[in-house]
């Protein structure tokens, strides 16, 4: 007998009742009778107390690799831990040093060509190539000097990378914009360096018991800067508007995508849930003074249009709307490869999507205990697609 899925995530569209965002002419590509679909988790490590490798801290990613196995990336070990279809641990490779096949901070990672894998290392701000099965091959040099984190690679092999944001010393108190270049480096060729573009939401301020001294910080859940790769193009955004512009690996913006939206309540619930998380975990003498820093913070009155960009498997661009209040969902938009706009997708509210394969989609899930867990969900692609 034939299990019917248990649906989590499917299509929602305008006429539906969403009335949040309005799509452009000339609407949806997808059909009410032909949605795409997330179904319940059919994968989940990190749940399995004693199980190898489950003990996972300080997760920076999770892959889901050509032959159906899961990498993740375990920052507290350093490690690059490889799991079966079924959640068994069959390899680990790197691990916490200063060698050739170790790493300091591993933060991101991405497959090639279906045969390797690219891991990045930002404490040593370096990049090297594994094969699938976890034997080092050899360090990737890059034409740029300042890379801060690795945006991903082009089918053409090119590597985009966005360089060090050094925030400008602000003289007077108040809210401004910091900036970042992403450079584009290719095999035999010099990089291309483009922006800048907007990166953080900064805010000034002296804080209290300091009056005279002034202190920046980003703010929280304020509009910030998105880069993905997805298909042969890099996709640039900033969450204060419904604008994704796209660019080829020589660095020629191509094109521009968008959608019509509409300004949605700023959820504060989950700012304030994030600042008291934030005081309680600091000494008991430090509350206070951190409590009244919180409050000089601006609170966003809207919330933003996205707050996360990704590439798929097949080159779709997902768009994860910023999440406004009251939302028990979050709801992501999803473009084709030619920018027109499929529809839309909801998935479940604290699942922080990190990587999208053809048949399925993994990410981070933190439970009630504050346990790190990766869940993969089947995806089901009906009708139209990329």
């Amino acid at each position: 007998m034939t299990r019917k899925p248990h649906v989590v995530g499917a299509l929602m569209l305008t006429a539906c009742g969403l009335a949040d965002f309005e799509s452009g002419e000339p609407g949806a590509i997808w059909g009410a009778e032909s949605p795409w679909s997330v179904e319940e988790p059919d994968l989940e490590i990190g749940t399995s107390e004693g199980s190898p490798g489950h003990d996972l801290f300080r997760v920076a990613g999770a892959r889901i690799l050509p032959n159906n196995e899961v990498l993740v990336l375990d920052g507290a070990s350093s490690e690059l831990r490889v799991f079966t279809d079924g959640g068994q641990l069959v390899r680990t490779i790197g691990g916490r040093g200063s060698g050739p096949e170790e790493f300091t901070a591993v933060s991101s990672a991405f497959v090639v060509n279906d045969d390797s894998i690219l891991v990045f290392d930002s404490a040593r701000r370096r990049l090297s190539k594994w094969s699938i099965r976890g034997e080092f091959g050899r360090e990737v040099e890059l034409d740029v000097t300042d890379v801060a984190a690795v945006i991903g690679r082009f089918p053409d092999g090119a590597i985009a990378v966005t360089g060090s944001s050094f925030p400008r010393r602000a003289e007077v108190a108040g809210e401004w914009l910091d900036s970042v270049h992403v450079s584009i480096t290719s095999p035999g060729l010099n990089s291309v360096r483009i922006g800048p573009f907007p990166r953080f939401a900064m805010f000034t301020a002296s804080p209290p018991g300091m009056e005279g001294a002034l202190m920046t910080t980003g703010l929280p859940y304020a509009s910030s800067a998105q880069f993905a790769i997805a298909g042969n193009l890099l996709v640039q955004g900033f969450g204060d508007s419904f604008v994704l512009r796209r660019f080829t690996s020589s660095g020629i913006n191509s094109d521009t995508v968008t959608r019509r939206y509409v300004d949605r309540p700023f959820a504060r619930d989950e700012l304030d849930a994030d600042f008291e998380r934030r005081v309680r975990s600091m000494p008991a003498e430090q509350q206070g003074a951190a409590r009244a820093y919180f409050r000089t913070f601006p609170v966003p009155v809207v919330a933003p249009a996205f707050d996360l960009i990704l590439g798929d498997a097949l080159g779709c661009l997902w768009v994860r709307h910023g999440r406004a209040q009251g939302e028990t969902t979050r709801v992501w938009s999803v473009f084709n490869v030619d920018g027109g706009w499929l529809g839309e997708i909801e998935l479940p509210q604290g699942l922080q999507v990190t990587d999208i394969a053809e048949d399925a989609l993994v990410g981070i899930r933190t439970n009630a205990d504050g346990v790190e867990v990766i869940v993969r969900h089947p995806l089901s692609r009906q009708g139209s697609g990329c």
